[in-house]
């Protein structure tokens, strides 16, 4: 982990609840930092936390889904990207996401249709 990604964690962790947090949503770039940092556990647990009390925040969805895809688990991520369009309909990071998965199931008409929602 380099010291820059180092340094954005612990100001992100520090600005979590705090008065520069007052909407408690720096928990979206907080997981996102983890991931970066290859520290995915902690990730998907900080991304968790905070969409329990933001179920409806549709970058907090990207984040868990791109955390999930990391961790190799594609089920749970594609359900995670379905749960970010279902928020966003024209979401372009689900749409791309589920679009690959659908090549890679060799569901080529679905694929289309997504791609061409993009």
């Amino acid at each position: 982990m380099t010291d820059s990604l180092e340094g954005e964690i612990r100001e992100l962790e520090a600005a979590l609840g705090s008065a520069r947090d007052p909407d408690r949503r720096a928990f979206v770039s907080l997981a996102d930092a983890l991931r970066r940092a290859g520290d995915l556990e902690r990730a998907l647990q900080v991304v968790r936390e905070g969409l329990a009390a933001h179920p409806d925040l549709a970058s907090a969805r990207v984040v868990e889904a791109w955390i999930l895809e990391a961790q190799g688990d594609d089920g749970a991520a594609r359900e995670a990207w379905y749960a970010v369009l279902d928020l966003d309909a024209g979401n372009r990071f689900a749409l791309a996401a589920l679009a690959r998965g659908a090549l890679a199931d060799g569901d080529t008409a679905r694929a289309r249709e997504l791609i061409e929602a993009l």
